[in-house]
């Protein structure tokens, strides 16, 4: 069965061709969706989280660079968390409105073609609008090299570099990323 991913193309990772879903297939994703989110919420789960980062599907389609579709979920910003918002509208659906719901998403891709921290503030707010209950804020792509997995000796001053770079400051001469 070949693999799905927001558009035709071959994973940089493993070279494995990636086939687009058609809109029906998307309606039978978010149908999954739906019927995952009344299984969560009927098998005494306390919560849920929507993983869309790591390069994975969702994160494809919020993704400018990977996501190449021509329709609706495709384009500008609004258009491009489509896939994401009928995701959340199924889980709400069915799990109500006092059942926590987590979006995962990359913060920052760390990849030639990926987004960064100004998107990533503007999908935050976004879900903040949905009133989403947490946001889980990850980076990398799959396959990419990946900060978050550099020795935690190195973890404080990480996150000073990327806050830095998110505030428009320059980071630090002498630090790991320059």
């Amino acid at each position: 069965m070949p693999v799905k991913s927001v558009s035709h193309f071959a994973c940089t990772w493993n070279r494995q061709m990636l086939e687009e879903p058609t809109k029906e297939a998307i309606k039978g994703i978010v149908h999954d969706v739906d019927i995952t989110a009344k299984n969560v919420k009927t098998d005494s789960f306390e919560g849920m989280e929507i993983h869309a980062s790591n390069g994975y599907l969702i994160a494809g389609f919020l993704s400018f660079f990977q996501n190449k579709r021509t329709e609706e979920y495709s384009g500008c910003f609004q258009n491009r968390c489509r896939f994401l918002k009928e995701v959340y509208d199924k889980v709400c659906k069915n799990v109500g409105p006092d059942f926590p719901i987590i979006v995962r998403f990359s913060a920052v891709v760390d990849s030639v073609d990926g987004g960064g921290i100004a998107e990533s503030c503007m999908l935050a707010k976004t879900l903040e609008g949905w009133v989403i209950d947490a946001i889980n804020c990850s980076n990398g792509v799959y396959g990419s090299y990946n900060r978050a997995q550099v020795s935690t000796l190195y973890a404080a001053c990480l996150d000073l570099q990327v806050c830095r770079r998110a505030q428009g400051g320059r980071p630090h001469p002498g630090h790991i990323f320059q």
